[in-house]
């Protein structure tokens, strides 16, 4: 049986106002005989809803059935076209080998071992940031004072990036809005691209240690060598996506603490323990807003006929409070294991940069609770406005204060 001719409902999904915490997902639309949702996206798409955690994990490990030419988050924005002709270095929109080619060349420099070469330096920068915080004063947006500077420093330390393009990066991904043009976002990035073609042409202009510069060496040497446009696109992908969702992290995971007190102060006496806590505050919060997949041929989810062609979202955040699969899903347990989320998705396409955001939160968190330990929110949470038109879910502003900020020397090390 199809689904009827009648609108479905508006994604994302409206919450309830009693609904306390921020992070709960939104009540999934009624169906009959146990059909999935359907629901309209503000670009325009109509699409499946998948919130369930088996589902979930079918969908996105589906490769031949599910394809991710349509763009992951083409579902929010508006100027974007599912349909159009990929573009050179657009892979997280290749299926296959062609998707492959490029995965080969990114992974491994973003591998464990490769990220954890950078945390000497990642703690320095959220160390200053920290500083950058204490001297600006109380009260402070945690999201536009440290989230966003810290990925935005983070991510260009990673791929090499000089200091005066930090705000540039940032720019360039503010620009990621539903509302945006295409105009717009190309005004943003410009500035990005200029650099970044300036390394595709002349190597040697980029850091020697950089994400960015070692790929700009793999590729080199292949036996299909990435075309400067290949490269910069593959470049611009992993920084733009790498901040946002970065950014968004960070917030969501400071925001979850604020609301479980308890929990931090768990990891404010036990250090040790904060790692292990990064994946539990990553499937309580749920940075991704969704995942959209489109049907290779015609399938089935759960029973439910998808043709070719039709589109299906999948949601991270409501994924991650899947009961059949997470006992309490409401509760945040610092020391849920196993915790098999899909905060990073899953399957062909999963997220490349995983370990540099676990290295980055986990920094973040040790910091803050060590040097700030009185950093609370400053306005009662129901107050707190979330995103609804970008490609992750987390606090448009964080507004915080705090009573004293410790000394770098007076802490402890995590």
């Amino acid at each position: 049986m199809r689904p009827d001719t009648s609108t479905p409902p508006l994604f994302p999904l409206t919450r309830p106002a009693v609904q306390r915490c921020p992070f709960a997902p939104a009540p999934v639309p009624p169906t009959e005989h146990g059909r999935l949702p359907r629901v309209l996206c503000p670009s325009g798409i109509e699409a499946w809803l998948v919130t369930g955690y088996d589902d979930a994990r079918d969908v996105l490990g589906d490769r031949e059935s599910f394809s991710n030419r349509c763009g992951t988050g083409s579902y929010v924005l508006t100027h974007t076209a599912p349909d159009a002709p990929v573009q050179p270095g657009e892979f997280v929109r290749m299926d296959g080998l062609p998707h492959r080619r490029f995965r080969a060349v990114v992974t491994p420099e973003l591998s464990p071992a490769a990220v954890e070469q950078l945390r000497p330096d990642v703690r320095q920068i959220i160390e200053e940031q920290v500083d950058a915080l204490a001297e600006a004063g109380a009260p402070a947006d945690l999201c536009e004072q440290f989230a966003r500077p810290v990925a935005a420093s983070v991510v260009s330390l990673a791929f090499g990036l000089p200091r005066e393009l930090h705000n540039v990066v940032s720019d360039a991904v503010a620009a990621f809005d539903a509302d945006a043009t295409a105009e717009q976002m190309t005004a943003a990035q410009m500035p990005l691209f200029h650099y970044l073609y300036g390394v595709a042409l002349d190597p040697g202009t980029a850091s020697g240690t950089s994400v960015l510069s070692r790929i700009t060496a793999r590729v080199c040497g292949d036996a299909e060598p990435f075309t400067p446009e290949e490269l910069v696109a593959t470049a611009v992908i992993l920084i733009v996506a790498g901040l946002e969702a970065t950014a968004t992290a960070i917030s969501n995971a400071q925001l979850a603490l604020f609301l479980n007190p308890r929990s931090a102060a768990v990891l404010r006496d036990d250090p040790g323990s904060v790692p292990g806590a990064v994946d539990e505050l990553l499937r309580y919060t749920g940075v991704n807003a969704g995942l959209l997949r489109v049907a290779a041929k015609d399938t089935e989810i759960a029973g439910q006929p998808v043709r070719e062609g039709e589109f299906v979202l999948v949601v991270p955040p409501a994924v991650g409070w899947d009961s059949s699969r997470f006992a309490e899903p409401d509760v945040l347990d610092l020391a849920r294991r196993p915790n098999p989320h899909l905060a990073f998705g899953h399957g062909a396409h999963i997220c490349p940069g995983q370990h540099l955001a676990r290295l980055v939160l986990e920094t973040v968190l040790s910091t803050l609770l060590d040097r700030m330990p009185t950093l609370r929110l400053a306005m009662p949470v129901d107050q707190v406005d979330f995103t609804t038109r970008a490609t992750t879910r987390g606090p448009v502003a964080l507004p915080v204060v705090w009573d004293a900020v410790r000394d770098r020397s007076a802490g402890h090390s995590a």
